[in-house]
């Protein structure tokens, strides 16, 4: 480990060393990237030697420049998260509550309603392939979100064995609640 630390800020080893899914880190340290980009500071360990008032400044003028542009509350969120974990590792104290109160307020623009089976109908005939058909469905019968299957990826090894010939999808593997799908034996 002392050998990587020479080769790597100790700021970003924190921050990166704190996140569990490959998945999440990935998309973490583009955010925050992004913030470092539009703060124009060259490294890491540049953001983690600011004082709290320029840091907090940063940001309003960051969570600004993305509601000028048009962003969404969820999205503003987004490109927050990598910031605030890699502040939170680094113990650099920002004022997170007077943050998010310049995030605009959530407007949904659906109607917050599931699927109908009209829907899924209308989504399985626009469907090409039986692959496309398979997921549709399987969202459609599990009510799983889309990153189940990617994060991490859905293998033939999540499927167990249930009673009346049966199978099993475990979702979320690495979660405290795993989720068993039954899929009917055809």
């Amino acid at each position: 480990m002392g050998c990587r630390i020479e080769h790597m800020q100790r700021s970003l080893l924190l921050f990166e060393n704190s996140i569990k899914s490959e998945h999440s880190k990935k998309m973490y340290r583009y955010y925050l990237d992004k913030f470092k980009d539009f703060t124009k500071i060259k490294d890491y360990d540049g953001l983690v030697g600011l004082d709290t008032d320029t840091i907090q400044m940063l940001l309003e003028n960051y969570v600004i420049y993305l509601k000028g542009r048009g962003l969404k509350a969820k999205s503003i969120r987004n490109y927050l998260n990598g910031t605030e974990l890699f502040l939170d590792m680094n113990k650099i104290i920002y004022y997170k509550r007077i943050l998010h109160k310049l995030i605009p307020e959530d407007t949904r623009e659906g109607n917050d309603k599931s699927y109908t089976t009209a829907d899924i109908q209308k989504l399985l005939e626009a469907s090409h392939s039986k692959r496309e058909k398979a997921i549709v469905l399987f969202f459609a019968s599990t009510g799983a979100r889309p990153n189940v299957i990617n994060d991490p990826v859905l293998r033939l090894k999540h499927l167990y064995p249930m009673p009346d010939g049966c199978k099993g999808v475990l979702m979320y593997e690495n979660s405290k609640f795993m989720v068993l799908c039954m899929i009917p034996k055809r």
